[in-house]
């Protein structure tokens, strides 16, 4: 007798999971300058599984990928805003937001633009805020006080002291904390544009010199001195360095600048820890070299690299 058996299938109590990868779509690109842009994207169904890695990817050829220049903006789902920075000027480029969980990397749809072109006599900060640039010797400054109000990352920059009364040509006043943007490092990018820095108090010297200050009086510290460079950076002087520099005549007291004369800050510190600042007075033609503490109020005049 055959008896013929029946084999029945075993289920188990547990679901079976199926991870997906993420949807995610890019946010459209804003505030290009030549060399930089924000961007960003949004992540609305991490596809089951935990989101490990968010950013937007850029590439001048179409479908860039996280192979290439990317951002990293963390876990999680939702929206999130991405810097692009170290953009070629007038250069056409492609992003595209991604989001990578377990099952792999999703990207959102394409979008293109074009970065704004760098005219040359000026450079254009993160606000977009366009400052021209003059050579004076070797070095190539902004004519203006800087006036951004975010760093070149895109972080908002939390304190400027004593703006001026006219921020669009006096510019803003910053602490040196502030100026150089967390870094103690001499010729710091700081808050300046791409491609620029704060001067380090050699590099001011050089500019002194430049404009018939001997080294020896350049050297001196913590006094006046060194006729005729304040008339000579003043507006309409041969220099093209314009004036007035920031904090006209404003509040509260630990802004040093006044219509005629100007505090600048520069990256280096004394021995002190305190950081050297120059102050040019086109009503007497002098300048003073001193050091002073972190905490005040004082101008920025960015050098190129």
């Amino acid at each position: 007798m055959v008896i013929e058996g029946t084999c029945n299938p075993v289920f188990s109590d547990s679901a079976v999971i199926i991870f997906l990868k993420a949807t995610v779509s890019t946010i459209p690109v804003t505030n290009i300058t030549p060399t930089t842009a924000i961007c960003g994207g949004m992540i609305t169904d991490d596809g089951g599984a935990a989101i490990t890695a968010r950013g937007v990817c850029w590439s001048t050829l179409p479908e860039p990928a996280i192979s290439g220049d990317k951002t990293s903006n963390g876990p999680g789902t939702g929206s999130f805003t991405a810097n692009l920075t170290g953009l070629l000027p007038n250069t056409p480029y492609y992003v595209r937001a991604y989001a990578t969980n377990s099952k792999g990397t999703a990207y959102g749809s394409q979008v293109s633009f074009s970065t704004k072109p760098d005219e040359a006599g000026k450079v254009t900060d993160i606000d977009g805020n366009v400052y021209l640039t003059v050579k004076i010797g070797e070095q190539t400054w902004m004519k203006q006080n800087l006036r951004v109000t975010h760093a070149p990352d895109g972080t908002v920059i939390v304190s400027s002291l004593c703006n001026a009364q006219n921020e669009q040509s006096d510019g803003r006043n910053y602490s040196w904390v502030v100026a150089m943007n967390g870094s103690t490092a001499e010729k710091a990018q700081g808050i300046c544009p791409n491609g620029w820095h704060i001067p380090t108090d050699e590099e001011i010297k050089i500019l002194e010199i430049s404009l018939g200050m001997t080294r020896a009086v350049a050297d001196l510290g913590n006094t006046w001195r060194g006729s005729p460079v304040g008339t000579l950076l003043k507006t309409g002087g041969s220099s093209g360095f314009e004036f007035p520099l920031a904090g006209l005549n404003s509040s509260p007291g630990n802004c040093y600048n006044t219509g005629s004369a100007g505090y600048l800050w520069t990256s280096t510190t004394s021995g002190s820890g305190y950081p050297w600042r120059r102050c040019f007075d086109t009503s007497s033609a002098i300048g003073r070299w001193d050091t002073w503490p972190k905490n005040y109020g004082l101008s920025i005049r960015c050098l190129k690299n």
